[in-house]
C-alpha cells in the first residue's frame, strides 16, 4: 500500500494550526500586559495648599478650575466631603466637622498627623495629595 504524500502534508498543516493560534494568543496577552504595566494608574497631584490654624483647615484650590466631589480624610479615620471647591478659593472646615464612620467626631485634643484630599477635575480625572503636619 502506497502512502499519499498530500494527505501527510495536510495533517502537518492541521497539527500546526493550534500551535500558531496559541502563539498569536500569547503575543496578544503579552502585548496587553505591557500596555497595562505602563498605564498611569496613579492620581495626578492636587494643586492645593493646606494650612491648619485656630481649629480649622484652610484649603486653597490653586487650580484654574473647580474641583468636584472633594473628599477629605483626616488621620486616615475622620472623613468630610464637600461637593465642590471653586478655583482660587479657600475652604475652611473646622476640625470638629470631621467624623468617623461610626459617627465619632474629631476632637481638638487629638493630634493632627495628615490630611489626604481627593477630588475630580472637569476632565473627570482624579487628583489627590497628602498633607503632613508637624506636631
Amino acid at each position: 500500500m502506497a502512502l499519499n504524500p498530500t494527505a501527510s502534508s495536510q495533517n502537518n498543516k492541521t497539527s500546526r494550526l493550534p500551535l500558531i493560534l496559541g502563539l498569536v494568543g500569547l503575543a496578544l496577552i503579552l502585548g496587553m500586559a505591557a500596555m497595562v504595566a505602563f498605564y498611569p494608574f496613579h492620581y495626578a497631584a492636587l494643586n492645593a495648599e493646606v494650612k491648619k490654624a485656630d481649629g480649622h483647615f484652610y484649603i486653597t484650590n490653586n487650580a484654574d478650575y473647580e474641583l468636584k466631589d472633594v473628599r477629605l480624610l483626616l488621620n486616615a479615620d475622620y472623613k468630610l466631603n464637600t461637593p465642590a471647591l471653586l478655583a482660587h478659593t479657600i475652604y475652611s472646615p473646622a476640625l470638629t466637622e470631621f467624623k468617623k464612620d461610626d459617627g465619632t467626631f474629631f476632637s481638638l485634643d487629638y493630634w493632627v498627623n495628615d490630611l489626604y484630599i481627593t477630588a475630580i477635575t472637569p476632565e473627570k480625572q482624579t487628583v489627590s495629595n497628602i498633607f503632613k503636619f508637624n506636631q
